[in-house]
C-alpha cells in the first residue's frame, strides 16, 4: 500500500499563510465568482436545428394559442391529427420519433393575419430556483411569433412542431419578438 506524503515545504507554505492567500485569490476565479461584479451569464439557448422541424403550417388545424410538450407516441398522434386535420387526405404522415431520446414541442399562435408564422427558435437547460429557492434544471423553450403587416383580413392559424432532445423535467416558455431576444 502506497502512502501519500506531504512535503515539509507544502506544510510550511500552509502554515505561513501563503497558501491561504493563494486560495483566497484563486478560488473565486475557479468557481466563477468575483467581488463586486455580476454573477456569471447563463448558458446561451441553442438554436433549434432546421432538420428538427417536422411540421409547420398555417391552415387552421390548431386554432388556439398553444405551448405543449409531447413525450409519447399517443400524445404525438393526438397533436398530429389535430394539427393536420384541415388537410384531409393530403395530410402528411406522422413522423417516427424515438421517444426514448427525443420529445416533441408543439406551438400554435392562434388566429393571426395571413403571412404570420410561429417557430421554436432556441432550446436549452438551465438551473433555476424553484418555489422553495432550491436550484432545479428546467428546459427553456423560446418561441417567436412574427406578425404579418398585410392588410388582408384573412385569418390563419400558424403551428410549428419540432423534435428536441428528451428532457423529463419542467419546461418554461419564453415568447420573444425575434430570435435575438431569446435568452
Amino acid at each position: 500500500m502506497r502512502t501519500m506524503r506531504t512535503s515539509s515545504r507544502t506544510n510550511a507554505a500552509r502554515r505561513s499563510g501563503a497558501y491561504r492567500t493563494l486560495l483566497a485569490l484563486a478560488l473565486p476565479g475557479l468557481l466563477g465568482l468575483s467581488c463586486g461584479s455580476d454573477p456569471p451569464a447563463a448558458t446561451e439557448l441553442a438554436p433549434v436545428a432546421e432538420h428538427s422541424l417536422i411540421y409547420q403550417h398555417d391552415g387552421g388545424g390548431i386554432r388556439d394559442l398553444r405551448r405543449t410538450v409531447v413525450r409519447d407516441r399517443a400524445g404525438l398522434a393526438r397533436a398530429w391529427s389535430e394539427a393536420t386535420s384541415h388537410q384531409g387526405a393530403n395530410a402528411p404522415s406522422m413522423p417516427a420519433v424515438d421517444f426514448e431520446q427525443e420529445m416533441v414541442v408543439v406551438v400554435a399562435a392562434g388566429p393571426r393575419k395571413i403571412g404570420s408564422r410561429i417557430s421554436v427558435e432556441r432550446v436549452g437547460i438551465r438551473s433555476l430556483p424553484d418555489e422553495e429557492g432550491d436550484m432545479r434544471d428546467v428546459m427553456l423553450v423560446c418561441v417567436v411569433t412574427t406578425a404579418s403587416a398585410a392588410d388582408i383580413e384573412t385569418e390563419v392559424y400558424p403551428v410549428s412542431i419540432v423534435r428536441v432532445t428528451r428532457f423529463d423535467g419542467p419546461v418554461q416558455w419564453q415568447d420573444a419578438p425575434d430570435p435575438a431576444a431569446c435568452r
